[in-house]
């Protein structure tokens, strides 16, 4: 079978894309999508996209985790998808486009030809849970926050806190974050589906500063 594809990142967060305009890609072969991911014996990505066709919107993104199975909504791989539509010709950076995912309708902007604005969806609550916080952000993030972030075991940490009883039954992703004295935010993130630490989470970044916007926190 010969899969034609591009590979994108943004901010690190890596994945592949694939143009399913005609919808020819088996996306029910998890599997295949999985080995595609693998970065020893496949392309190596931290998820794959298909660019797919839409009657009302510009297009859809149908997203998958590294393990194979759809995934939730994913902020940079939104990003690298626009930015990548761009490239096929879909879409233009004179107007705002619109696009759908699982989690809803998203809007983006290009600022020149490299930088994709995202919106994302309104953030509904934050609950607290165990030492951190829950934050729906189209995909759910739990954000604890930490006074080191470079000796953190964050994959011990993360897989413990990604797949515990208080998330149960789909687990979540974890997110690690230092306070900086400038006020921003340093971020490690364990990503569900990935299983492991990724470069850059876009959904957890904006988990993180929603999180800290709220007065009572």
């Amino acid at each position: 079978m010969k899969i034609v594809f591009s590979k994108y990142h943004g901010a690190g967060n890596d994945f592949i894309l694939i143009d399913d305009f005609a919808e020819n890609f088996p996306a029910d072969n998890n599997e295949l999508i999985r080995g595609l991911c693998d970065r020893r014996f496949g392309i190596g990505a931290d998820g794959l996209m298909l660019l797919r066709s839409s009657a009302a919107l510009d297009f859809s993104m149908l997203y998958f985790n590294a393990d194979g199975h759809e995934g939730s909504m994913c902020g940079n791989g939104g990003r690298c998808l626009a930015a990548f539509a761009l490239e096929r010709g879909y879409v233009s950076t004179q107007k705002d486009i619109i696009f759908s995912a699982v989690d809803g309708e998203h809007r983006a902007h290009f600022r020149g030809e490299t930088i994709v604005c995202l919106q994302m969806r309104d953030v509904a609550k934050i609950q607290k849970k165990g030492h951190g916080f829950c934050v729906d952000t189209g995909s759910v993030h739990h954000v604890e926050y930490v006074d080191n972030l470079v000796d953190i075991d964050i994959c011990r940490r993360g897989r413990a806190l990604r797949r515990h009883p208080m998330y149960a039954p789909s687990g979540c992703n974890v997110n690690f974050i230092k306070m900086e004295t400038d006020g921003s935010l340093s971020i490690r993130t364990y990503e569900r589906g990935v299983e492991n630490e990724t470069l850059a989470c876009g959904t957890g970044s904006v988990a993180a500063r929603a999180n800290r916007l709220q007065p009572s926190v």
